[in-house]
């Protein structure tokens, strides 16, 4: 006969952490992918911009709100725009992709900033595009300098 004073340890251990299971928070499932994504250093000591294509192929919105790498102290979702013939960028809190639509991260328009950056040419870094609903997409970052044709 099995004695039940022998798995007590394990059963106790078990129920103490039944509560963190229970509370992780899940992976979600998303319809976003990132393709084209890239930083472009221009100096060492200055912040990165980074570019990315983000398509939508799911039926619902699907809202960006920061990114994550261990290639920058922090990232900052930025709008580049020009007023009254001043060129001028700002922070923006999250962008929003619409369903079946393509929205593109470029110069000239919205991009990333990379700020603290540890970047180095030619290596690529992973970054984790953090989503509202608490999901997120991991994506690969090509990291390079200023071409003289202004393209990747």
């Amino acid at each position: 006969m099995i004695h039940p004073a022998r798995y007590r340890p394990a059963l106790v251990a078990l129920l103490a952490t039944l509560p963190w299971l229970i509370a992780a928070p899940r992976a979600r499932a998303t319809s976003l992918t990132v393709s084209g994504a890239y930083f472009r250093v221009v100096l060492p000591n200055l912040p990165a911009a980074g570019y990315m294509t983000l398509t939508n192929s799911g039926v619902r919105p699907v809202t960006v709100i920061g990114l994550e790498t261990s290639g920058c102290g922090s990232v900052m979702l930025h709008r580049s725009m020009n007023r009254n013939g001043m060129d001028r960028m700002a922070p923006v809190p999250s962008v929003t992709v619409a369903p079946h639509s393509v929205f593109r991260f470029a110069p000239g328009g919205y991009h990333l900033m990379c700020m603290s950056a540890r970047l180095r040419l030619g290596h690529d870094v992973l970054a984790r595009v953090k989503l509202q609903n608490g999901g997120s997409v991991t994506a690969r970052f090509a990291v390079i300098g200023v071409h003289p044709s202004g393209s990747p």
